[in-house]
């Protein structure tokens, strides 16, 4: 029996709490298939990491061979060592360590055959500099590399002569026949001669201690940690004349514990932590980043792009510079590492950093205040609840953890007088773990976030130097197995991240500049499919992508990058965030197989021309006889009319649903979902509610309400191509009794509440008020059963409009009904008004305008207000008239996408490619722009995907400012003027509108202005076909915009200059894979935007970006069994900060994001088995105290995990 053939029969046949813990290693045996055709040549894999590079002036690099080895049987032997001295050319830098600007530890490892993933560490007398995992070879071999930068140890590597010492053990036998060959290399680079005087307790420290084991070892240096109770421990002395003092700690988990995020209670339940000891007492605490070896999980997952921290792993600072009143009186002192919960076993070493003052042979110093509460309550808990499909119990744990550890110490020394350092750490952790009691599927959910602050100041209370750092680590491991008497699929998910958020300043640090900033956030996620027969594993299907993104005050780094298999299917990286490369107005849209090319072509064109047809337009034609012709390897020139025939079946059946039906099956029809809820019969008579994950509304603090007031009550039947629903609107007693008027209200919130039973698309709406529209959304599709779902959108900023004189409300859904599509949506609509206790004076230019001017169509209409733009030069515009008063003008725009352009971001070249941009005209001119946001609608992809937590933005499309302050000039003229809209490379179609907000003063009758400056280059970018058939390949898009304004307006205010500036990229990848069967998305959209005025009143800076990838796959096609697979990743962040008098008074930050994915089995074309699954993470953070944050999961209907809190403490701050 095969290794992986007992793992399924661990998986399914013994308890899921001891076979869930037992799945995660998979021997190189089990992932032979794969490498089955392993390249000739050796595959290169890589940690996506930022490059190093010196500071500018420096000279280098010295690089000099440290030790060159072969590691084949190695375990419990010593470790390799090499004597070490300072290489000659840091002695003829003549500065020692100052002289140092950059120090690069280089290793470069080859190995070939069969091997398990190795760890291994490299020291330098004691201390160590990097602890790595090995990558695990393919039979034609593997090469690998790391640079880890090594600056920190400066002062070790200029000292006198040590000892090099690496550990890598290795087991070498007639199975396992991988030997590791590596060199490690020192790259030196040195500053300006002669050195500067390093800065005090900033710059790398002048001694390092090691806190590790000493050779002679059959091991590491590192200490083992067996068991909750181990402590490990070495004696250290420290100089005398010490001032600061910081422990860098190094961990790594193995054995039982490698994968101790999956442990349940029976295993010492998944939570750990390293704690610090000095004589016993607790001084600081590490809560790992769960690093995945390259053999974890599944190894596949890792080849060519290894995890985050696999090959360097992170270490970990601790402040104990409070405690040197303890550690400076010239004894021996015991600092000890524990591991809470730990099972065998965990490394643990330390790296002691001290900085001394070489003007006195002692400083003194005294703890002032230390506080270390016991580790919060850890509270776990086991649920039971029943799958949906009824086979199988699933089981849950949910386990939480806190703790918050201070202290504060005063060091006197003669160079720098007394220094009072202040150190906090505060943690918190977060586990839910389930799994089938059959052992057919594991979810893990877990997140640690870790904040660090440290400050130093002298008596008179001056910053020295000061840093605060919050670590965020959200995991997501998904495991599911699906079985059948021969057979079994089983599939991998993960999803990670590490982000790091630091910012540090003082007078040490940047006497005279900003503070320093470091923002990194990395995101990993990858997804395996292994098919097994009869015991085998006879097919592997595997891809990864990662985004990592650093901003930091010495420079920025950027990498995008995907793997489909063992290839590097995408790979975008940029030092300089920049990108302006030209492209093209639009490529010509080649159209569907014509008929008399057709009649002509020969079998193997019109099988190519088919697939091509079928990739862009289709449905797989999965209901028809079709698909056997489509995987035909040979046809003879007889198959090419019942293959033309097949087409035009084709062409008919898209013709009849192009309201629905979206290329390249991006959309599954009622009959297709119908069947899935056959296969799932406890559900079919469920009423489920959907929902979007979205920040609650809450009024501002003191105020009164809600005043509600139901709008319009309607259901809509079938309405296409009928006039709104309309109802008369005037403003509610409350609104019109309140003193002040719109001025009064603190918060407006239109809620929109609907159900729908049987079966329908879903279908998009709007509505309006007066013509300006306050709301776009998609509607849920129903169940049997039923749906219900509501939406609450702040409409605060429409207050003049609410609070205006009577008006109409419009509301235009356009719905069908037939016998098969019998579901009719049934809707409230109500305002809800909360009003403050006074009413404000008259507001400054950030509040909600004085008045709303609609920028859409006029009823009566057989349609929605909303423009509809076809196609790339088709311009949609309105003609209106500012009043005179005006002083300032954002235009907001309502944008979405339809038909043939419902998925652009899939489009290839032939289709106008994948970009698309709403511009918008001022009497002819491009003032503005919008990129837009991908919102993937509840039917869109897969609709099980979205049930029941629906797609970012479906439920409540966002909108997008454009600010025209600037060009008031020409609108203040009395004049009739002409506001346009057109969509770069559309296809049909895209609905558009917008609504004008004026501030206007009443001290003027008129105000006037003028345009100062204006630039709107055209768009840049390119697209880049790389394909040999026309089908399969990968099709590459960029694009890129700038657009800046400069205006002024006098009024009663003064004369203001207000900047608007908008700067817009693009980044897009499609790879098409299987003859058009397969096809991966990647894609990026960055949008800031930029409003100052000249008198400082206001300002704005927004940053927007947008990650989406899509994979659509499948396996079987042509065969009597198939897989149809689709996997969706999609982003939305902001970062927005306002403010008047040249401060920021109002920030906030916004990351919401979304990891899912759906399979449907068919078999004999029949839809046998269905299953999906959901996570989102939303986290907002505001400097007004409203945080909000929301991680929540789903399998299939249930909702697995859901979690919220709105307290900033929890909010997770990016």
């Amino acid at each position: 029996m095969s290794r992986v053939h007992l793992l399924l029969l661990l998986v399914f046949y013994i308890p899921a709490a001891i076979a869930s813990r037992r799945n995660l290693r998979l021997s190189p045996a089990d992932i032979a298939v794969p490498d089955a055709a392993a390249a000739d040549t050796p595959t290169t894999y890589f940690e996506v990491d930022r490059p190093l590079r010196p500071p500018p002036g420096s000279s280098g690099p010295c690089s000099t061979l440290l030790l060159s080895s072969s590691f084949g049987f190695t375990y419990t032997k010593p470790p390799v060592t090499a004597a070490y001295s300072p290489p000659d050319c840091l002695a003829a830098a003549g500065g020692g360590a100052p002289a140092i600007s950059l120090a690069v530890l280089e290793w470069r490892a080859t190995c070939r055959g069969v091997q398990f993933d190795r760890i291994f560490g490299v020291w330098l007398g004691g201390v160590e500099l990097l602890r790595s995992c090995t990558a695990e070879p393919r039979p034609n071999g593997i090469v690998w590399s790391v640079s880890k930068d090594v600056t920190r140890y400066a002062s070790l590597l200029a000292a006198g002569n040590s000892t090099l010492a690496v550990y890598l053990g290795n087991l070498v036998d007639d199975q396992y026949t991988g030997v590791y060959h590596a060199n490690i290399t020192l790259h030196l680079y040195f500053g300006p001669t002669p050195a500067r005087q390093p800065a005090p307790a900033t710059a790398p420290a002048d001694i390092i201690v090691p806190v590790s084991r000493s050779l002679p070892l059959n091991d590491g240096l590192w200490f083992q940690i067996q068991n909750a109770t181990d402590v490990e421990s070495a004696s250290i002395v420290l100089p005398s004349n010490t001032y600061r003092a910081v422990l860098e700690v190094y961990v790594s988990f193995h054995g039982d514990d490698e994968f101790w995020y999956t442990h349940t209670p029976d295993g010492n339940g998944p939570f750990r932590e390293v704690t610090v000891l000095v004589d016993g007492d607790l001084v600081g605490a590490v809560w790992p980043f769960p690093v995945i070896f390259t053999g974890g999980i599944n190894p596949l997952l890792w080849r060519p792009i290894t995890g985050i921290g696999s090959f360097n792993l992170p270490t970990y600072d601790i402040e104990l510079t409070p405690f040197l009143a303890k550690l400076l009186d010239g004894k021996a002192h015991e600092l000890a590492f524990a591991v809470t919960n730990a099972v065998d076993v965990w490394y643990v070493d330390g790296n002691l950093h001290l900085w001394l003052d070489p003007m006195t042979t002692a400083t003194t110093a005294s703890l002032v205040s230390y506080d270390a509460p016991r580790l919060a309550a850890v509270n776990t808990s086991h649920t039971t609840a029943s799958r949906f499909d009824g086979l199988s119990e699933r089981y849950y744990y949910h386990t939480t953890a806190s703790r918050r550890i201070s202290a504060a110490g005063w060091v006197e020394s003669p160079s720098h007088g007394r220094i009072t350092t202040n150190a906090t750490q505060t943690f918190a952790f977060e586990n839910t773990y389930a799994f089938a009691g059959d052992g057919s599927a594991e979810t893990v959910n877990q997140t640690t976030v870790a904040d660090a602050a440290v400050s130093a100041t002298d008596l008179a209370g001056a910053v020295l130097y000061s840093r605060q750092a919050h670590h965020d680590f959200p995991l997501y491991v998904d495991i599911e197995a699906k079985t059948s008497p021969h057979a079994a699929d089983v599939t991998y998910t993960v999803a990670r991240e590490y982000r790091e958020t630091a910012i540090a300043a003082g007078r040490w640090l940047s006497s005279g500049t900003p503070p320093r900033r470091y923002s990194l956030r990395d995101t990993q996620s990858g997804a395996v499919d292994v098919e097994m027969r009869d015991g085998n594993a006879v097919s592997a299907t595997w891809g990864t992508r990662q985004t990592y993104r650093l901003e930091a005050t010495d420079g920025c780094y950027f990498r995008n990058v995907t793997s489909s298999g063992y290839s590097v299917a995408s790979d975008e990286s940029d030092e300089v965030c920049s990108d302006s490369q030209e492209y093209p107005a639009g490529g010509a849209v080649i159209g569907a197989l014509p008929a008399a090319a057709a009649a002509t072509a020969s079998a193997d064109e019109l099988v190519r021309n088919y697939r091509m047809f079928v990739m862009r337009n289709g449905r797989q034609c999965h209901q028809h006889r079709c698909v056997a012709f489509l995987h035909t390897e040979t046809m003879t020139t007889s198959s090419a009319p019942l293959l033309l025939l097949c087409l035009c079946f084709t062409l008919l059946v898209l013709h009849f649903r192009s309201c629905a039906a979206s290329p390249r099956d991006l959309r599954f029809s009622a009959a297709d979902i119908a069947a899935v809820e056959a296969v799932l019969p406890s559900l079919r008579r469920a009423r489920n509610t959907f929902f979007e994950v979205e920040r609650p509304l809450r009024p501002p603090r003191g105020s009164s309400g809600p005043c509600s007031t139901l709008l319009l009550s309607h259901s809509f039947a079938f309405t296409f191509t009928k006039p709104p629903a309309t109802a008369a609107y005037s403003p509610p007693p409350c609104l019109a009794d309140a003193a002040g008027g719109a001025r009064a209200v603190s918060l407006a919130v239109l809620e929109w509440r609907a159900d729908c039973r049987g079966t329908q698309y879903d279908r998009i709406f709007g509505v309006w008020l007066g013509g300006a529209e306050l709301m776009r959304g998609s509607t849920a599709e129903p169940r049997p059963g039923g749906v219900t779902w509501s939406v609450h959108k702040d409409v605060t900023k429409y207050a003049s409009l609410l609070a205006a004189g009577n008006s109409t409300l419009a509301v235009y859904l356009g719905n069908l009904i037939d016998e098969t599509y019998n579901g009719v949506y049934n809707a409230d609509l109500t305002l809800h008004l909360y009003f403050r206790r006074a009413a404000r004076s008259p507001t400054a230019a950030s509040a909600p305008a004085d008045v709303v001017v609609p920028v859409s169509r006029s009823l009566p209409l057989n349609d929605g207000l909303w423009f509809v733009v076809d196609n790339t030069t088709d311009v949609e515009s309105a003609r209106l008239t500012v009043p005179p008063n005006a002083y300032r003008a954002v235009l907001e725009v309502y944008v979405s996408s339809h038909n043939f352009d419902e998925f652009w971001y899939m489009n290839t070249p032939d289709q106008n490619g994948p970009f698309r941009e709403v511009t918008v005209h001022l009497d002819g001119d491009v003032v503005g722009a919008v990129w837009p946001f991908p919102v993937i609608y509840t039917g869109g992809i897969n609709p099980l995907i979205w049930r029941p937590i629906t797609s970012i933005g479906s439920f409540n499309f966002p909108s997008y400012d454009v600010e025209l302050t600037p060009f008031l000039g020409k609108l203040l003229d009395g004049k009739e003027h002409e506001l346009g809209f057109a969509v770069t490379n559309a296809q049909k179609s895209w609905y558009v509108d917008a609504n004008l907000h004026l501030w206007l003063d009443p001290k003027s009758v008129a105000t006037s202005g003028g345009l100062v400056a204006y630039d709107a280059p055209k768009l840049t970018g390119k697209i880049v076909s790389n394909s040999s058939d026309g089908i399969d390949g990968q099709y590459d898009a960029t694009a890129s915009r700038n657009i800046t304004a400069t205006g002024w307006v006098r009024s009663s205010r003064g004369n203001i200059t207000t900047t608007f500036t908008q700067r817009l990229t693009f980044v897009h990848t499609n790879v098409v894979t299987s003859q058009g069967s397969s096809q991966a998305i990647n894609q990026t959209t960055e949008a800031r935007t930029e409003v100052v005025t000249g008198d400082g009143a206001h300002a704005l800076q927004l940053h927007q970006s947008f990650p989406l990838y899509i994979f659509l796959g499948g396996d079987g096609s042509g065969t009597s069994s198939q897989r149809l697979m689709r996997r969706v990743a999609i982003g939305f962040d902001e970062t927005r900060a306002a403010g008047a008098g040249g401060s920021s008074s109002a920030a906030s930050t916004l990351h919401n994001e979304q990891t899912a994915a759906a399979e449907v089995v068919l078999r004999d074309d029949q839809v046998v088995g269905a299953s999906w699954r959901m996570h989102q993470v939303y986290e907002y953070g505001g400097s007004d105290g409203g945080c909000y944050s929301r991680n929540v999961s789903s399998v299939g209907y249930d909702v697995l995990f859901d979690h919220n809190e709105e307290s900033c403490a929890g909010t997770r701050r990016r």
